[in-house]
Parts: structure tokens; C-alpha cells; sequence
């Protein structure tokens, strides 16, 4: 079971074991959960504008800086980062509103429901998101491609391969070194799809969101994953027009595959692997984001490791 703590921006985090309370405007976490954290704001540079350490009355601390989204922490365990500009319950659907403003980012396909959602936590809003993209792809039938191959057969099919014939069959007379196209659906993005759900089928424990991913993933039982994400997305930004159905979905699974946190081109700072985080430059969009006329700011993405304990 995933166990989410929601904090606002700026809070205090605590250790268990050394304060009886939560500190003012903040929260407390386990002893594990805090030494990975300190030792995360100590040993990595990528800290600084993230987490910063503090003692107060000889107990320790670490606050959360202006930025807001989800921080996996160690174990099963997550660290919910919402904007400071309202209630608790109030402030996960504005910032859920506020993502669909940015530009360039799958955020903008969420749909008004899951804007709304108040109690579900963000990681599960992501997944839910990214499963209603490919939900109707698999409904419509996935996409094949023929796909050029090179094998050798018993048979003369496609274009026979005179170099390869002699250096592959000089001693087996009853084969054929050719070249075909074969119509599959082992390509780019479905493989990327499919990793994807393979991912996020161990990153949730919500009942709904596994039977979602477990019918999608039979639909593409036959598509093996991808053995190199990299290439494979390079792969897809030169797809046919035939696959432009697939783009909202693979957005999603780029994002969530690759834990990639959004902040504002000025900040220098990197955030941690399979985390989402926003630079607080978001709170521009606040609180006129229906009447908003001035432009988004411009946004770039970073990534790095996964905390540890």
C-alpha cells in the first residue's frame, strides 16, 4: 500500500522520533523516510531549492521550498507537494487546473473530471489520466506497421540477399537469405505503451486502476517492451501520420516513464528521478487562470535519481 503525505509548499517536515507533535503548518514522517531526506539535502547539490535543513529548539528540520508535486520518498511511500493558496482539500484540484495551462505537456489533455478531484491523490490522477488516452486506442485497434525484415527462410519471399546467402548459408543449400516487409505491431509505440503499463501495474496499489491496466495490457499481449526507451522515442518523433492518434498517450507514458519534473527555465535546480515536480512560478497562473490573457511561462524539463533510504 502507497502511503501518501500531503503538505504544502514551504512546510515543515519532522521525524517521528523526535517531535511529539507535527510542527506549525507542517508534517511528520517516519525516522527512515526523514535520514533519507537529510542525507538527500547534505550529499546532492540538486537539493539546494528543493529541501533545506533547519534545527529548531535543538530538533531537526527540513522544509519544502516553492515547488509543488509528488516526491517519491523510500519504501512505499510518497510525498504529496500541493500549492499554498487555500485549504488542504481545496488546493489538489487548482493545482490539477493549473497543469492543464502548460504548455508543451500532457497535463493538458486532463480531463475536467479529474480537475476536480479532491480526495484522489495526484500519482493516481496521472495514471488514470494516461490510461483514458490509451483506452480508446485500444477500442479503435492498435496500430500496425509493416516493418522491414531480414531472416532466413525455407522459401523465397520478398528480396533475396545474395552477400548475406553466401555468408550466413554458404553450408545450408535449404535456406533463403531475404528481405521482407511484415505487417506487426511490435513498433515503437506500442512498445512504449506497453512498457508503460507494465511500469505503472507496480506503482499503484488502487483496485480500479490495476483492472484497468491489466485489460490493456492483454490487448497488447502479443506487443513485447521496449528495450530501449531512448531509441525508441526517437523512433516515434519520426512515426507516419498513421500514428498522430497515439500522440496524447505517449506524452503521458514519456512523462511517466521518465519521472519528469517541469520547472521554469531560470531555476538551475534538478529534481529526482520518477518525481513531478513544478517550480512555483506556477502560482502566476493563479488566481485568474479562466481570465488569464499574458502568456504561459516557457517551461523545460529535468530528471535525475530516485531517494533512497
Amino acid at each position: 500500500m502507497i502511503t501518501t503525505i500531503s503538505v504544502l509548499e514551504n512546510s515543515l517536515l519532522g521525524s517521528v522520533e523526535q517531535w511529539p507533535e507535527p510542527p506549525t503548518g507542517g508534517a511528520l514522517v517516519p525516522e527512515a523516510v526523514f535520514q533519507a531526506l537529510r542525507r538527500f539535502v547534505f550529499a546532492d547539490e540538486q537539493a539546494e531549492g528543493l529541501l533545506a535543513f533547519s534545527v529548531q529548539k535543538g530538533r531537526e528540520l527540513i522544509q519544502v521550498r516553492n515547488y509543488v508535486g509528488l516526491l517519491p520518498l523510500s519504501g512505499h511511500m510518497q510525498l504529496e507537494i500541493l500549492p499554498k493558496i487555500g485549504p488542504m482539500d481545496a488546493t489538489r484540484p487548482l493545482l490539477l487546473k493549473m497543469l492543464r495551462h502548460l504548455r508543451h505537456s500532457p497535463f493538458r489533455t486532463l480531463p475536467s473530471g479529474h480537475t476536480r478531484a479532491i480526495q484522489v491523490p495526484l500519482w493516481e490522477v496521472f495514471i488514470s489520466a494516461f490510461l483514458d488516452t490509451v483506452e480508446p486506442l485500444v477500442q479503435q485497434g492498435i496500430q500496425h506497421a509493416y516493418v522491414s525484415v531480414d531472416r532466413n527462410e525455407r522459401f523465397w519471399k520478398g528480396k533475396f540477399q545474395a552477400v548475406r546467402q553466401q555468408r550466413e548459408n554458404a553450408w545450408h543449400a535449404e535456406r533463403l537469405a531475404v528481405t521482407y516487409d511484415c505487417l506487426t505491431a511490435d513498433v515503437a509505440a506500442n512498445r512504449i505503451l506497453k512498457t508503460a503499463l507494465v511500469y505503472l501495474n507496480r506503482e499503484t496499489t488502487n483496485p480500479v486502476i490495476l483492472r484497468r491496466i491489466r485489460q490493456l495490457r492483454w490487448a497488447l499481449d502479443d506487443v513485447p517492451e521496449t528495450e530501449s526507451l531512448s531509441d525508441d522515442l526517437r523512433i516515434i518523433r519520426r512515426s507516419s501520420r498513421l500514428f498522430l492518434r497515439y500522440e496524447a498517450a505517449l506524452r503521458w507514458a514519456e512523462a511517466l516513464l521518465q519521472g519528469r519534473g517541469l520547472v521554469s527555465k531560470r531555476d538551475r535546480y534538478r529534481v529526482c528521478h520518477s518525481c513531478f515536480l513544478w517550480s512555483g512560478s506556477l502560482r502566476i497562473m493563479w488566481p485568474t487562470v479562466s481570465e488569464r490573457t499574458g502568456p504561459i511561462p516557457t517551461m523545460c524539463v529535468y530528471r535525475s535519481h530516485r531517494l533512497t533510504s
